[in-house]
């Protein structure tokens, strides 16, 4: 490994290993039956495969394996792909010594004994199931009894140990299927350190394995709890929910049911409607898609996806609470574009930098840097005013978008040393490294300056050239990465598909104060369609010169025109797709081609007599819209009323193309020029020789004089075209300001976004940036500045919160906040906290929300420090001890 490759591994490794254990979605296989169930059948039937419905009296039938014979089942061994004909084989030679032997292990300190050959060998045919699944999370629930559960913790533990296991080790939770009094059938899932506790308490209710108890389902429910467990109804809609209105009121709104199984996804509905009047908080309410498998073939076939920071039961039970984003009932699109890390040199001058008070980084190539780690999902950034919040957000922006609108920004991130950030692009490794492009301070210069050969300015943007930057594709071998350069035309590629954007929700405001929102708009929407292509042709324009200007013009209109067209049948998709799914919240609405401004500049130019030298030697252009054109009655001003009537039938290309074209008579078919004549027949005009446009030679020379007129005013034309272009695409937002979670029945009254108060502004803002995003499959980072500025609680509470729970399992989200709301309700996964002494800013702590030190930060930070928050629930308490709300 060369020198450049040491330095890289060194940054790379210090911002990988510091990216802590993030939740992740693990496939999960709810309610399975084991031998431990007398209703056990090992080989399924079509009918039970294909059962959708679930058997609430499945326990009183003996299922098939116990009459089956141990050949039978190690057959079946054979026949799923367990064992091999050469080790069957063997074992049936051998088959009396194997079912005579005696099968007792030791696990954790208990002694486990399997009842025969074939219940042994049946739990290894249900282990090597669950693996060839790839299943990592199981809930064991037999009927009545916790028999199973160490069965089968042992013969998975064996097979990890013995490295049939090619995936990490499968965790297997404690369950178990209660059949109460109420017909219900109750699951429950507890840690398994009550596992013995739990097992005496089954034994003071079971009647017997296949009878269940003579408790109803609530007290079930009720009497668990002391063992913190989670519960829900199996098989729900199957259940006939037995019992008067008070009782299955009481039973359905215990906080300690989590939920409902369900076999199909379909029966959620049926289950909400038979229980809404019932139960008052269905939000709350979990839906389980299970297998309830009684056979091998049944494992892996339903399936949920379940999200955990840990693999224990606290986590588990952590899902269930949070079940709308942790437990899905299909696979969930997880991001496979990410960014994983920053690496910041602070240098001499940057102010971003490591801990000067904190233990360093043992390496002294890279001791001063700021490593900063992000999970895939929700990131919120804290911290006082001044500590860096919002200059890391720019930051990410600047070195992925190459480009900024504000000069002074980048001479600041120019002073900082070296920038590096590791990240994920179609599931694949990249490190990015950014190298300002600075002069050396001198003897009249305190700072660096940026070298002018390294950027371009563009209208309000500052173009960064490839200077700036290395891209390097991770490779891994044998443990060891390879560092493969990446060419300097590939990189801007790259960038744009990782990453598009940031928010300030503030400068998104002043957009609307200032009417940018049809631009901001557009640029949102710009990222799906290529609009590169419109704006080199307006490059091509301007570099075009004006004698080929208009065999330029005539040669590419025909594209410009398919061009158009093709945007605007993209842009009405992508709008009908968000429209419909915003019904009556938020809606776009786009008006293309509509420009009456750059439409005007075209007709002046009709208006303009050609330049010509007055008495006074001074050129001038004259306005003379009474001036006849080619000898007839029709003047320039008739032909300025004609165009502008000419626009409901083509637009403006369209109208350019058929003049480019001398084509004129095709436009007169339709809209005859005659009806534009505007001067009557007196004895002045005709003395003068003008005649009626009625013949095809006489529109021929009117065509004629209309190119003229654009040969003379060739510039005019050429910013007619160009202005064209950038305002063809007007869009509008339009806001239901009735949308409000805690008024219903309100009628639907869409208001402009430019009428809307500041609070609304935002609201609809952030609707669109969340909502837009999920239509266009968008998985690329979403970085936000301070999302909740100017909205109430209630509604960061209720929907901001919401919004950012919905899509962070689909997408990275990078926010800077003041909101302790976000930070503790929304499930961040990484919680940042800056500091700095107004000279240098550092990462004082990073890490879960839940931990007792990030807590703490965001008790100072966000709730203004232990003393207000105590101070502020005192206040609350007050009704909150009531029970009022």
């Amino acid at each position: 490994m060369n020198d450049r490759s040491e330095f890289l591994d060194k940054i790379y490794i210090n911002i990988d290993n510091q990216r802590k254990k993030y939740g992740q979605f693990k496939k999960c296989e709810f309610h399975m039956h084991t031998p431990a169930s007398k209703c056990y059948k090992l080989i399924a039937s079509a009918e039970d495969i294909n059962d959708d419905n679930g058997n609430n009296y499945g326990e009183e039938k003996l299922g098939n394996y116990f009459n089956m014979t141990s050949e039978e089942v190690l057959s079946y061994a054979k026949e799923i792909g367990y064992i091999n004909e050469h080790i069957y084989n063997e074992m049936m030679l051998n088959i009396d010594e194997y079912k005579n032997q005696k099968y007792s292990f030791q696990l954790n300190n208990n002694t486990i004994e399997y009842n025969s050959f074939k219940e042994y060998l049946t739990y290894r045919i249900i282990a090597y199931k669950l693996t060839i699944e790839n299943i990592e999370l199981a809930v064991i629930s037999d009927h009545n009894t916790i028999e199973g559960y160490d069965k089968l913790l042992y013969v998975i533990n064996e097979q990890f140990k013995n490295g049939n296991l090619k995936k990490s080790n499968i965790k297997l939770f404690l369950g178990v299927e209660i059949s109460c009094s109420d017909k219900n059938h109750l699951m429950v899932i507890i840690d398994e350190k009550y596992k013995n506790n739990f097992n005496d308490y089954l034994k003071s209710i079971i009647m017997g394995d296949r009878l269940g108890t003579y408790y109803d389902t609530r007290t079930v429910i009720k009497d668990v709890e002391k063992f913190n467990a989670i519960t829900y109804i199996a098989h729900a809609n199957s259940s006939e929910f037995y019992g008067n209105e008070i009782y299955k009121r009481e039973m359905l709104n215990l906080k300690s049911l989590h939920g409902f199984g369900i076999k199909k996804f379909e029966h959620k509905d049926l289950i909400l409607n038979r229980i809404q009047k019932f139960n008052n908080n269905l939000k709350n309410t979990a839906f389980i898609l299970e297998a309830d498998s009684h056979s091998i073939d049944e494992l892996g076939r339903k399936n949920c996806w379940v999200k955990l920071s840990n693999i224990d039961f606290k986590a588990l039970k952590k899902a269930f609470l949070n079940h709308s984003i942790c437990i899905y009932n299909k696979e969930p699109n997880s991001s496979s574009t990410y960014i994983k890390g920053l690496a910041i040199e602070r240098g001499e001058s940057g102010f971003l930098g490591s801990n000067p008070n904190g233990k360093k980084i043992d390496d002294k190539l890279i001791k001063d840097y700021m490593i900063i780690n992000f999970s895939k999902d929700l990131n919120c950034i804290i911290g006082g005013k001044g500590t860096g919040k919002s200059t890391i957000l720019n930051l990410i922006e600047l070195i992925y978008s190459r480009e900024t609108d504000d000069f002074e920004f980048l001479s600041f991130i120019s002073q900082h040393r070296r920038i590096y950030s590791l990240f994920i692009f179609n599931n694949e490794e990249y490190l990015l490294e950014f190298i300002p492009q600075v002069i050396s301070k001198g003897e009249y210069s305190y700072t660096p300056s940026i070298s002018k050969k390294s950027y371009k300015k563009i209208n309000e943007m500052y173009k960064l050239n490839t200077n700036w930057y290395n891209l390097f594709k991770i490779n891994k071998y044998k443990n060891k990465n390879n560092y493969r350069n990446i060419e300097k035309k590939e990189i801007d590629i790259i960038l744009k598909r990782v990453f598009k954007r940031g928010y300030n929700i503030n400068k998104l405001v002043n957009k609307i104060s200032n009417n940018k929102i049809s631009d901001y708009i557009r640029d949102v929407m710009m990222y799906t369609i290529e609009y590169e292509e419109i704006n080199s042709y307006i490059q091509k324009i301007k570099r075009t010169s004006n004698r080929s200007f208009f065999k330029e013009l005539r040669e590419n209109i025909d594209y410009i025109i398919d061009m158009i067209e093709y945007r605007k049948k993209i842009f009405n998709k992508k709008i009908d797709d968000f429209n419909k799914n915003n019904l009556g919240v938020i809606e776009i609405r786009y008006m293309p081609m509509n420009g009456y401004d750059y439409f005007e500049e075209f007709l002046e130019i009709l208006s303009k007599r050609n330049y010509k030298f007055e008495l006074n030697f001074i050129e001038k252009c004259v306005d003379d819209r009474d001036e006849n054109i080619a000898n007839t009655y029709l003047t320039w001003g008739d032909l300025e009323k004609y165009f502008s009537d000419a626009r409901s039938h083509w637009n403006y290309f369209e109208i350019l193309k058929l003049i480019l074209n001398k084509e004129l008579q095709k436009m007169n078919k339709v809209l005859p020029l005659i009806n534009y004549e505007g001067i009557e027949e007196k004895y002045s005009t005709v003395n003068r020789g003008l005649i009626h446009v009625k013949k095809a030679e006489t529109i021929k020379k009117i065509n004629s004089a209309i190119l003229n007129k654009f040969k003379n005013n060739i510039e005019l034309l050429k910013e007619n075209i160009i202005n064209c272009f950038k305002v063809m695409d007007n869009f509008e937002l339009y806001f239901n300001i009735n949308n409000k979670e805690d008024i219903t029945n309100l009628p639907v009254e869409f208001k402009n976004i430019k009428q809307l108060s500041s609070g609304q502004k935002v609201a609809a803002l952030l609707t669109f940036v969340f909502n837009f995003g999920i239509i266009t499959n968008d998985n690329t980072p979403l970085i936000i500045d301070q999302p909740e500025d100017n909205l109430d609680n209630t509604y960061i509470y209720k929907n901001l919160v919401e919004s950012l729970k919905s899509i962070k399992n689909n997408r990275q989200v990078i926010i800077v906040t003041h909101s302790s709301t976000i930070v503790t309700n929304a499930d961040a996964e990484e919680v940042i906290v800056l500091k700095s002494n107004n000279k240098q800013g550092w990462i004082e702590k990073h890490g879960y929300p839940s931990e007792k030190s990030i807590i703490k930060h965001i008790l100072n930070y966000l709730e203004g420090g232990e003393n207000s928050f105590n101070h502020k629930y005192s206040v609350y308490n007050v009704i909150l001890s009531e029970k009022i709300i």
